[in-house]
C-alpha cells in the first residue's frame, strides 16, 4: 500500500511511456487517455487514504477517550481507598489510645493492691 502511495505523478507518466510506446496520433492519444487514468486513479487512491486515515484518528480518539475514562474511574477509587484508608487509621489510633490507657490504669491500679496484700500478708505472717 505504501508502495503505491509513494508513487508520484511523474513516476506514473514514465511508467506509461515505457509501456505505451507506439507510433502514430492514435497510439499518442491513447496513451494520454491512459496517463490520465492513471493520474485520476492515483488521485483518487491518495483520497482514499486520507479518508482512511481521518477515519483512523476519529476511531482511535474516541478509544483514547474511552481509556481517559477508565483512567479517571480508577484515580476515583483510588483516592476514595485513601480517604477510607486514613479514617480506619484515625479509628484504630483512638482504639490503641484507649487500651494504652487502660493498660496503664490497671497496671497502676494493681501495682498499690499488690503492696496492700504483701504488707498484709507480711503483718499477719510476722
Amino acid at each position: 500500500m505504501e508502495k503505491a502511495k509513494e508513487l508520484t505523478e511523474k513516476d506514473i507518466e514514465r511508467i506509461v511511456e515505457k509501456i505505451l510506446r507506439g507510433k502514430g496520433i492514435v497510439n499518442y492519444l491513447q496513451n494520454l487517455a491512459i496517463k490520465d487514468d492513471l493520474k485520476l486513479l492515483s488521485h483518487m487512491m491518495d483520497k482514499r487514504f486520507e479518508e482512511m486515515l481521518h477515519y483512523m484518528d476519529r476511531r482511535f480518539g474516541g478509544i483514547n477517550r474511552r481509556f481517559e475514562d477508565i483512567n479517571k474511574r480508577f484515580e476515583d477509587i483510588n483516592t476514595r481507598f485513601e480517604g477510607l484508608t486514613h479514617y480506619i487509621d484515625k479509628r484504630f489510633d483512638g482504639i490503641n489510645k484507649r487500651i494504652n490507657l487502660l493498660i496503664s490504669l490497671i497496671f497502676g491500679f494493681n501495682i498499690p493492691i499488690l503492696i496492700g496484700l504483701i504488707t498484709l500478708i507480711l503483718k499477719t505472717f510476722l
